[in-house]
């Protein structure tokens, strides 16, 4: 009796294990991580939430993926993997085992309706969310069995508007690039100590002030700020910046960009970027630029001296 009481069990246990194996190989698996770029000294903290990301397929149907965790956090602590809070330089938005699909475009939503932007002499001011991203056509398959991580990066000198001697706030118009996180490559840069302390860059500013690091997609791209309104969109428009720091081991000015697809570039560098606006034409004078080439998961490096 007892042996024909256990049989069943163990059968049942038996029939049940293959199904549970299938299952979990037949997964479709896409994530979604989110960073951002470099900000200039000035901004100490940018709290915002991402609820959700938004995809479209090839037939423009919009499939949206909740957040795993929609709380309002600080952007700025996932901007590289040495900051104290975090061991990330991302964070976490979403992952879905069943989101198989054929997909063409992506976007991020986000909601500020709980955040801010605290400067650097601790000053808060809320955010106003003037509207969500556009999509970034980024074509994407996710069959059977695959594994997919996007990387979404907030190019914040291109999503901030500086309102606050009037409606006492920060205007907040997301800009989005993305990339493969298997295949992401980045761009570590110096820029001479000389050329940044010059009294033509300094401008009677403190010493860095505005220096920052602009990304083109192409070789030979004609530098310029990044310009765009509801009816004009910049010709040669920036994909990425990022402001510099200042590096005792190499004496010099860096700046890294992260999260870069592999692909020719051009890179210029500016002492102007502390007045980019990003819905304004602001005629940057770039000082140096050459083409870099991004390689697939390698780190590509750019150095300017001022000599050709």
């Amino acid at each position: 009796m007892l042996l024909s009481a256990v049989r069943p069990s163990r059968l049942l246990r038996l029939s049940i294990l293959p199904a549970a194996l299938l299952l979990g190989a037949c997964q479709s698996k896409l994530e979604a991580d989110i960073g951002v770029s470099t900000p200039p000294a000035t901004i100490e903290s940018l709290n915002i939430s991402v609820p959700y990301v938004d995809f479209k397929d090839t037939d423009s149907d919009v499939h949206s993926f909740d957040a795993d965790d929609d709380s309002t956090f600080d952007i700025l602590e996932y901007l590289n993997d040495d900051d104290d809070d975090n061991d990330d330089d991302v964070f976490k938005v979403f992952e879905d085992k069943s989101a198989k699909g054929d997909y063409a475009s992506v976007r991020p939503r986000f909601d500020v309706s709980a955040g801010s932007l605290v400067t650097s002499t601790g000053a808060e001011y809320p955010l106003t969310l003037v509207s969500q991203p556009d999509y970034i056509s980024y074509p994407l398959s996710v069959g059977k069995d695959d594994s997919e991580t996007l990387l979404l990066t907030l190019e914040l000198t291109f999503s901030l508007i500086d309102d606050t001697s009037n409606s006492g706030d920060y205007e907040f118009k997301p800009v989005i690039r993305v990339a493969r996180s298997d295949t992401a490559g980045e761009i570590d840069g110096t820029i001479s100590t000389s050329l940044v302390q010059a009294s033509s860059c300094r401008d009677g500013r403190t010493v860095g002030t505005g220096v920052a690091a602009y990304l083109y997609s192409g070789s030979g791209i004609t530098p310029t700020d990044y310009y765009k309104t509801d009816d004009v969109t910049n010709s040669n428009q920036p994909v990425a910046a990022a402001f510099v720091e200042y590096s005792s081991d190499d004496d010099a000015y860096a700046f890294k960009i992260r999260n870069v697809e592999p692909g020719t570039y051009t890179i210029a560098w500016t002492c102007q970027a502390d007045s980019e606006d990003p819905e304004t034409d602001d005629d940057l004078t770039f000082i140096e630029s050459e083409d870099v080439t991004v390689s697939t998961s390698s780190t590509s490096t750019v150095s300017f001296t001022g000599s050709d």
